[in-house]
């Protein structure tokens, strides 16, 4: 896989639509205001600074859109953005939406996010999880991004605390590979991602992802490199 300018999940009106590539099960855009809400109905738009989501809005096409209805546990607004664009904030103890329910194989994940607090090994800080024991995605304590397939490790490439990364994996079924920006890449055989209903910013009690997300997407199937 060719190494990804950050730009391209972060697309202009007319340019790269992530809605392009077929079989897009999710796509969360913290830079499209519109997609933002304090509420968990989705009433009251987040405009401001420190403004909480308990509503973010899937632009997959698909409804799976991500709420927390308990007000404590929302992420908020952040005041640092992404090459100028909006990000949201996740606190590392209690804010987490939760989205929709999925096999999760196959699949193509993407997350481009900034881990600020270190990770707690074997699970780590899941930015993107399929049930309470078993996520994708995770920051774990040597700084090295994560893929957990039915309780089993695959430790991946380093992704530094404090910077931001486009981190990626792929499962079909059989193989699963991971990138960080594109590229050192590390593939495992055997394993199965863990089906269940996706949360955002958690996986237990006590892994939830302390940093900024700024987008998120996910495909039904094993997209190549």
């Amino acid at each position: 896989m060719c190494a990804m300018n950050p730009r391209l999940l972060r697309p202009l009106a007319s340019g790269f639509n992530p809605r392009s590539i077929a079989g897009i099960d999710l796509w969360m855009d913290a830079a499209d205001g519109s997609t933002l809400f304090q509420n968990s109905d989705g009433t009251t738009p987040a405009t401001a600074t420190s403004d909480p989501v308990g509503y973010w809005r899937d632009k997959s096409g698909n409804n799976r859109h991500a709420t927390q209805a308990t007000a404590g546990n929302r992420p908020t607004i952040s005041a640092t953005t992404q090459n100028g664009r909006r990000t949201l904030g996740f606190n590392g103890t209690s804010h987490v939406l939760a989205s929709f329910t999925s096999a999760l194989q196959p699949s193509s994940i993407f997350a481009v996010a900034n881990c600020t607090s270190s990770g707690n090994f074997p699970l780590g800080n899941a930015i993107l999880a399929s049930d309470t024991t078993n996520h994708p995605l995770a920051w774990i304590e040597n700084g090295r991004w994560e893929l957990v397939r039915w309780g089993q490790n695959m430790s991946g490439p380093i992704a530094a605390d404090g910077t931001t990364n486009i981190l990626s994996a792929t499962n079909d079924g059989t193989t699963s590979t991971l990138f960080v920006n594109g590229g050192g890449a590390v593939t495992n055989a055997g394993g199965t991602f863990s089906s269940g209903a996706l949360t955002i910013g958690a996986a237990t009690d006590t892994q939830y992802f302390g940093g900024r997300i700024a987008e998120l997407l996910v495909y039904g199937r094993s997209l190549t490199t």
